[in-house]
């Protein structure tokens, strides 16, 4: 019976519940003992001071642009439906280095569609600014918490183009120096407990799932009935003519839908950001955080992006 247990796919479809509940629950504890270690101000932070895993908050106050986004997607028979941004990607200054000779800038992921909403906003206002010299009425600006990872891959690729685009005689070598290679991604204050809370209905879901396979095959064997859910080619039967078996059909179904590129949960693609605003950077107009801004002028001349003092 443990072999015919072991080789039922519903079995292990609970059995995978457990594992990933596991796993989120391992990374929800990391998580809170790393807020409990305290939660640093961004706009305090220099390269130095970011490491993986690292917890941050603050308010931004400037947006660069946006330089790429994920789009999510279910494929149905081969066609691509119900396609959505699930993250965008933007650059923003690190406030800390601005008073040093080579201004730095760090990636900021935000997947919550009202902040990104208000990321824009700030965005068009910086853009805005700087082809008319004109400032809004009120300066757009929002309070995050983010965890700290490693920025590499394809974001790095299009992290780097962002620049080349904002000045094409730049190199890798001028334009290294300014990145912070890491990327602050938006986490939700409970975050924490959301994930904790998802991990235990996982492994409740998993137990009990596997459980109720354990006790259909006891249950079974002890009326006389054989194999069901064995292979392939056989979505399992009893003994005694046939009847679909209860674990196994799902699950083939649905492995057998994928295959056959039938209907696909969801997949997510990365996608580098039309950057059409980079390359229409014009004088130098000053980047402005918080209320007060009073500082030496940085030649950022590279850029096409002046930080300078800030009359605000």
């Amino acid at each position: 019976m443990i072999v015919k247990i072991l080789g039922n796919r519903l079995f292990w479809v609970f059995a995978i519940f457990i594992i990933l509940g596991i796993a989120f629950m391992s990374e929800s504890i990391a998580d809170k003992n790393a807020m409990a270690k305290g939660v640093t101000d961004f706009n305090e932070m220099t390269e130095l001071d970011f490491f993986e895993g690292r917890f941050v908050e603050g308010t931004v106050y400037d947006l660069l642009d946006e330089f790429a986004y994920e789009e999510e997607y279910r494929t149905t028979l081969g066609i691509k439906h119900s396609e959505r941004v699930s993250s965008h990607y933007y650059i923003m200054p690190l406030e800390a280095t601005y008073d040093s000779d080579t201004p730095q800038f760090v990636a900021l992921c935000i997947g919550n569609t009202a902040l990104a909403e208000q990321a824009q906003q700030m965005i068009d206002e910086y853009w805005d600014y700087l082809e008319t010299g004109e400032e809004p009425a009120v300066w757009t600006e929002f309070h995050i918490t983010g965890k700290i990872s490693k920025l590499d891959g394809e974001l790095m690729d299009y992290f780097y183009d962002w620049f080349y685009e904002v000045d094409d005689e730049m190199t890798r070598e001028d334009i290294t120096p300014m990145i912070c290679p890491y990327i602050i991604t938006y986490r939700a204050e409970n975050a924490s407990s959301s994930t904790m809370s998802l991990s235990v209905g996982l492994i409740a879901i998993g137990i009990i799932g596997c459980a109720a396979v354990i006790l259909w095959y006891k249950k079974k064997a002890g009326d006389g009935q054989v194999d069901f859910g064995g292979n392939a080619n056989n979505a399992g039967s009893f003994g005694n003519g046939g009847n679909p078996a209860f674990p196994t059909a799902p699950a083939q179904g649905m492995q057998q839908g994928n295959a056959s590129g039938g209907y696909n949960p969801v997949s997510e693609t990365l996608k580098k950001t039309d950057n059409a605003e980079a390359g229409s950077a014009q004088s130098e107009p000053p980047l402005r955080s918080g209320e007060y801004r009073d500082m030496d002028s940085i030649d950022t001349s590279g850029l096409g992006i002046g930080i300078g003092d800030d009359d605000k």
